[in-house]
């Protein structure tokens, strides 16, 4: 893809320093150690993540005929289940059949029915036992003994390879040695044909320029020989996947996909264009045609006139006016739209809160990143205007954590749609319960979890699901292979891989800010309420119920 027409997506290191330090105050409750209670021997109480486990989860033989009795539904999925979908990416039939499993487990344990690989709901199938010579280096930076992992955000490890697990693990932050647990989890517990999966600290390009993400790529390619990268910035991705290599990244355009097959993907970040999509379906079907009421007395009382805005810089990204266009298909509705041209355009976001009120926009909608949407809502603050906010579920303002930096009069007016899990406790979430797995007296950097978890159990999969001839092109087909999965817990993502579908999320649920409520991940208030008890919504199954929007709802996901 020719760099003129790539999008650079600022991650969660893209912050001003102003946002950066807020940010790090709050989130501090997110690192601190706190009083978890290790759970017991996992391959002993795997029903506690998966309330389908059969009787005797230690009979690998009666698991693996179990799993081949289920015909290739894909893990954990539920042949009762249905899909709703717009998207002919979920139509599967052109991919690879399941790999035939031989008759013993691979590692002595599976888990789950049909059998999982690890007790998560994100899991591949259980694989069976193999030996035999894995090819050697299969693929660029495939190495005969190690697959190297990169990966960028917030709390990802220090740079370059990630140091070996120290008896002393007092004197190492909690980051770095959660990324040792986790590094040790998945070796132990997943099949990678006499290979093991090394980690690494990715880094940032020293600025945001072409040539300097073309720089820290080919840091992560030529120096570092990674196979796989998961990076928040898009340019970067994009180098590194062009050099026949695997990116598990943000949410990025279709076409950003699209132009890199067979090596990017993203993994807990929505594509986009379909978050677009879903967005126009939730304004149409729940806001249009009838009066504000979740803003402030200025627009209240007004019929609804929908406002959208987004990033959209000089290389390329989805230009704001497709929203419009996917409103106006859905429902015949008219947007007013702006755009921001990078993740700090403090002038942007004067001008658009300005022309916005001054038009009388009532609802506005916005795929924006913490710098941006801040100043839009501090602009909107000193204007006097407090209209309806819309979030779509991108760049993180879905979190918690980053939602507290905004301001309280602009939150109070704010809902809208996130594909991300339903928050738990520290205890209930699969992340703390592998780490103490591995470590059962320590406790795991709540960060470092939420961020990468689910990127983890994907690639992993992805992985192992290749087989010993590890490529990006097998790499692929594994992913493909796991299907599209929904309902597997109250709390977990919805979605699946497929060709035409290259992120992970492919539901959605309706959430409201309340800044009183207690967020269980911190213990801290501020947090978004989950309507409808949770409910995941495909593409077209939204239903336009506001009732419960400022009014009910639970910031976290009920205990299994």
């Amino acid at each position: 893809m020719p760099k003129d027409h790539r999008r650079r997506t600022p991650g969660l290191r893209r912050y001003l320093p102003v946002v950066y330090l807020a940010v790090a105050m709050i989130a501090a409750g997110l690192v601190l150690p706190s009083a978890l209670r290790p759970p017991p021997d996992p391959a002993n109480t795997s029903n506690a993540l998966n309330p389908n486990a059969p009787p005797n989860q230690n009979n690998p033989d009666q698991i693996l005929e179990s799993l081949q009795e289920a015909g290739g539904a894909g893990a954990g999925a539920s042949t009762s289940s249905t899909t709703t979908t717009l998207r002919p990416a979920h139509q599967l039939a052109s991919v690879a059949p399941p790999i035939t499993l031989p008759p013993t487990a691979s590692l002595d344990y599976c888990y789950g029915n049909p059998p999982r690989q690890i007790p998560s709901v994100y899991a591949g199938p259980c694989v069976g036992a193999w030996q035999g010579n894995n090819g050697g280096s299969t693929s660029k930076n495939v190495l005969p003994n190690e697959i190297r992992i990169g990966f960028d955000n917030l709390d990802s490890p220090d740079n370059g390879r990630l140091p070996p697990m120290s008896s002393d693990t007092a004197s190492t932050d909690s980051q770095t040695v959660t990324w040792q647990v986790l590094q040790a989890y998945f070796n132990e517990h997943y099949q990678f044909y006499n290979r093991k999966v090394v980690f690494y600290g990715a880094g940032d390009p020293s600025a945001s320029t072409a040539d300097d993400e073309a720089t820290q790529a080919t840091l992560e390619y030529s120096t570092y020989h990674l196979f796989i990268l998961g990076h928040d910035d898009q340019g970067v991705c994009v180098d590194f996947v062009q050099q026949g290599l695997v990116g598990m990244c943000n949410g990025f355009a279709d076409n950003v996909y699209e132009d890199n097959r067979p090596g990017m993907f993203s993994g807990i970040d929505m594509d986009l264009d379909q978050m677009a999509g879903f967005g126009a379906e939730y304004g149409c079907k729940t806001l249009y045609g009838k009066v504000a009421k979740f803003g402030g007395p200025d627009v209240n009382g007004h019929q609804r006139k929908f406002g959208f805005i987004n990033l959209e810089d000089v290389d390329g990204g989805i230009p704001s006016s497709a929203f419009g266009a996917d409103v106006s298909s859905e429902c015949g509705g008219t947007v007013e739209t702006a755009s921001m041209t990078s993740g700090d355009d403090l002038d942007a976001a004067t001008e658009a809160v300005a022309r916005f009120k001054a038009d009388g926009v009532t609802t506005i909608f916005f795929m924006l990143p913490i710098a941006d949407i801040l100043f839009l809502m501090e602009a909107a603050t000193s204007a006097a205007y407090t209209p309806e906010w819309a979030v779509l579920g991108e760049y993180s303002i879905d979190n918690n954590t980053i939602a507290t930096v905004l301001p309280k009069e602009q939150t109070a007016h704010l809902f809208g749609i996130t594909n991300q899990e339903w928050p738990q406790v520290p205890a209930a979430t699969e992340c703390d319960q592998a780490f103490h797995s591995i470590d059962p007296g320590g406790s795991p950097n709540g960060t470092t979890c939420g961020l990468f978890w689910v990127d983890l159990v994907l690639i992993m999969d992805g992985i192992q699901g290749a087989g010993p001839d590890l490529t990006p092109a097998t790499f692929q087909q594994a992913l493909f292979r796991l299907g599209h999965r929904f309902g597997q817990a109250p709390w977990s993502i919805g979605g699946g891989y497929g060709p035409g579908s290259y992120s992970y999320p492919a539901a959605v649920s309706e959430v409201w800010y309340d800044s009183t409520a207690i967020d269980p991940g911190t213990g801290a208030p501020g947090a978004y309420r989950w309507t409808h008890g949770g409910a995941r919504y495909q593409r077209g199954q939204l239903t336009g119920d506001d009732s419960q929007l400022f009014k009910s709802g639970s910031p976290g996901a009920p205990e299994a």
